[in-house]
């Protein structure tokens, strides 16, 4: 889903005044797909998403960001990667 988009992702958002805080059309459709995709397998278990937020004082919880370094992927530069991280008890 996201290899295609290298290079060529289409930019829908500014997080503030920095040219690296944007967010892509990609970032929202991938967080959805992850989302969904660990909701069912594992109904129980919080989010945070960098896009969406979430819950961080849950005792477990998925930290996710879809595309760390979303300028770079952007531009196609190497840089930037798919972050997964299961959290618990802090």
């Amino acid at each position: 889903m996201l290899l295609p988009q290298w290079g060529k992702a289409e930019i829908i958002n500014q997080k503030n005044v920095s040219a690296v805080n944007v967010v892509t059309k990609m970032d929202m459709q991938v967080e959805e797909l992850t989302l969904a995709w660990l909701k069912k397998l594992y109904p129980d278990i919080s989010f945070v998403v960098e896009e969406c937020g979430g819950n961080r004082q849950a005792e477990q919880f998925w930290l996710i960001d879809t595309i760390d370094s979303t300028s770079h992927f952007v531009r196609g530069w190497p840089f930037c990667s798919t972050m997964l991280a299961l959290t618990n008890e802090g």
